[in-house]
């Protein structure tokens, strides 16, 4: 029986009858996962398959577990860090909000004498 760095290299042969073998066997059984279970639940097994051979070459399997689920779904409790810039652009901001909510409420406030000297005028 062959070593497997001998099959290793037959198969970076380009050509090779073991490439076209295996390349071969390897789109067959695909094409058959494709027409019996269709395109999604053949892409679930192929990537659970995937998963499970990186797992399974790792030297420890609980911290690439950990690598992996911290790389899926990251932590998103980070503290903020504002800059004195960020904090200057927050004060302008607010400031020109309280300017437009004080000239509102001025106009309110002479919409609301003239309405009542309309009234005044009318009674």
């Amino acid at each position: 029986m062959k070593k497997l760095e001998e099959i290793r290299d037959e198969l970076d042969t380009k050509g090779g009858m073991t490439r076209k073998v295996v390349y071969g066997a390897v789109f067959f059984a695909m094409g058959l996962l494709f027409i019996l279970l269709g395109f999604w639940k053949t892409l679930l097994l192929v990537a659970i398959t995937l998963v499970g051979v990186a797992l399974g070459s790792t030297d420890n399997v609980v911290e690439s577990v950990k690598s992996l689920i911290n790389r899926l779904l990251p932590q998103t409790t980070k503290a903020v860090i504002y800059t004195a810039e960020d904090k200057e652009k927050v004060q302008r901001a607010l400031e020109k909000k309280d300017k437009a909510n004080a000239g509102k409420a001025a106009a309110d406030q002479d919409k609301a004498k003239a309405d009542k000297a309309t009234e005044d005028e009318g009674e």
